[in-house]
């Protein structure tokens, strides 16, 4: 993503009118050997290519105070932790190097770390002067003013992330099988090592004596004095990353694209449109529930399909009705995304349209089925014709899974995967050339 912090987007901005045509877009690579593809491509031509990490977006109440996506350094950022006030946070790489911005004290460096424990996550101390880094093979190192209170490798296991207990003099360290181990005043309160949380992704402290544990699908389990917070609606399930308590009563859940979800008292202050070039790895609160930053990872390049011949100059939305895939243009003529839809066999016909419309919410006038971010491009015999999400019925349940898109299962719309119909949303400003080809 490098400087481009445009990227990010409130989650509930429903006019379009901000020059979103400023989004950068990747810039083809010369060498396309051994990239994999993806899924579904046909006649790969362009590539996405690898960004550093390092990039630090705000929402709410937290404050940008600096990122490492300039530096590029050679390792591989792995978390972020923030400072009492809220006014820094440190940023840590898996070669043990510690990056400080705001009012955080220095960095640091860890010597001679094995490649083969390299530093998977970081966690504050309670006064937010210090922190303790967390080495897969479960070693805690601690730094700038906090105090080690242990550790110990977990069985048959990786350690995956850390967190503080209220007072800063303990921790609790989550192992890649769901196992807990509680350090210095952290008290054990219950894990999943023997009932079973499929990869387990983080640990979050709720009030003095509670924790959350949260699942790459989405899945919270409350411990201690944790309230039930719920987990991640079924749509929205995927590639979890991290969590960021919102209070004592509240949670957020942050996944791979981007997209965060708020679980029970919390508030959803936005979200950033996040690839496989650049992946979101974590979140982290600002104060008490009144917001956060995402970091982003080191991605990897990948190839995707050439959009079709004669389509059109300048930014664009191009449409394969016999691909049922769509580009999104930008205009330059680079390709911001391509991913399969799902719409109906010769529907619109063949032929130049524009963006005339966009609804964050949409309706349709029967069985209480609803849809987000539709985008209006066409007009149908008695509705209007537009990209948006996978439509819902009343009870919940989807018209269609994720699975399904790439074949015709829509009645005039051209249907997408959530977080690619948010992304053409705030991709595409009204007027945007829309081109359908056969």
């Amino acid at each position: 993503m490098g400087h481009h912090r445009i990227r990010t987007c409130a989650a509930f901005i429903a006019i379009a009118a901000v020059a979103l045509a400023a989004f950068a877009a990747p810039a083809a690579a010369v060498v396309r050997e051994h990239l994999p593809h993806e899924v579904g491509s046909s006649n790969p031509a362009y590539v996405v290519a690898a960004k550093p990490g390092g990039e630090v977006y705000e929402f709410g109440a937290a404050r940008f105070v600096g990122s490492t996506s300039a530096i590029d350094p050679p390792g591989r950022p792995v978390g972020m932790a923030v400072t009492s006030s809220s006014a820094g946070y440190w940023i840590a790489y898996d070669d043990g190097t510690v990056h400080a911005f705001g009012d955080a004290r220095e960095g640091s460096s860890v010597p001679d770390l094995p490649a083969d424990d390299p530093v998977v996550d970081i966690a504050s101390s309670a006064a937010g002067r210090g922190y303790w880094l967390l080495t897969s093979g479960g070693r805690v190192l601690a730094h700038g003013g906090s105090w080690s209170y242990g550790d110990e490798p977990p069985e048959d296991a990786k350690a995956v992330a850390i967190e503080s207990t209220a007072s800063g003099r303990g921790y609790w360290v989550l192992s890649s099988t769901g196992a807990i181990q509680a350090f210095g005043d952290a008290e054990h309160l219950g894990d999943f090592a023997t009932s079973g949380l499929i990869d387990p992704v983080d640990i979050v402290r709720a009030g003095d004596l509670g924790y959350w544990v949260v699942g790459r699908g989405g899945t919270v389990q409350s411990f201690g004095d944790a309230p039930q917070v719920g987990s991640a609606p079924l749509l929205t399930r995927g590639d979890f990353v991290g969590a960021a308590s919102a209070g004592d009563t509240g949670l957020w859940l942050t996944a791979a694209n981007g997209h965060v979800i708020p679980l029970g008292t919390a508030r959803q202050f936005g979200g950033a449109l996040a690839g496989p070039d650049e992946p979101i790895i974590d979140i982290v609160p600002a104060g008490a529930g009144t917001g956060y930053w995402l970091l982003t990872g080191r991605g990897s390049s990948w190839l995707g399909p050439e959009p079709p011949e004669h389509s059109g100059t300048g930014q664009r939305i191009v449409y394969a009705l016999a691909e049922q895939r769509i580009w999104l243009i930008n205009a330059d003529d680079s390709v911001f995304d391509s991913y399969l839809v799902s719409g109906k066999a010769g529907t619109p016909r063949p032929g130049d349209y524009s963006v005339y419309s966009k609804s964050r919410n949409a309706f349709a006038a029967h069985d209480g089925i609803t849809m987000d971010h539709m985008v209006r491009f066409a007009h149908g015999k008695t509705l209007a014709i537009g990209f948006h999400s996978i439509p819902i019925y009343a009870n919940g349940r989807p018209m269609q899974t994720v699975d399904e898109l790439g074949s015709y299962r829509s009645a005039g719309c051209v249907r997408q995967r959530n977080d690619q119909a948010e992304r053409l949303y705030n991709w595409a400003p009204l007027g945007t050339p829309v081109l359908v080809v056969p």
